[in-house]
């Protein structure tokens, strides 16, 4: 787990980096003048400008969680560890297709992956749906 976390952190911060950069400073001075805290200015300001980004990087984390066959396939010895404790869809996709011959199988996998994919993308798409701010 603490392998896929420190392996991403570093696209996720570079996201929201540029994120925050494209904020315009005229803005949290303007909260400022008006008297907003820090809290006040990061809750009211800063997340809905970012909203965008934030629902980007969950439909980025969602598929990052589907597809994680190269690190299963390079930190497990075997197919899938010990007794399948680690065995992922996109592992049993490749065992399928190129271990077991079942090429027809290991495709009708990876087109169901692909919907249940889409679908969650969509689902998280459609629950964090907000009015788009312009600034």
């Amino acid at each position: 787990l603490w392998v896929l976390v420190w392996g991403s952190v570093g696209f996720y911060l570079v996201l929201f980096n540029a994120a925050m950069s494209s904020i315009p400073r005229d803005i949290f001075e303007a909260a400022l003048i008006d008297g907003a805290g820090r809290f006040a200015t990061f809750s009211r300001v800063t997340i809905p400008l970012l909203w965008d980004t934030i629902q980007t990087s969950w439909v980025y984390l969602a598929i990052l969680a589907l597809d994680v066959y190269a690190l299963v396939a390079v930190m497990t010895v075997g197919p899938g560890g010990p007794d399948n404790s680690t065995q992922v869809i996109a592992l049993q996709i490749a065992q399928n297709g190129f271990d077991f011959g079942l090429a027809g199988y290991a495709s009708a996998m990876g087109v169901v992956l692909f919907f249940i994919t889409l679908a969650i993308a969509i689902f998280f798409l459609r629950v964090t749906r907000r009015e788009r701010i312009e600034y």
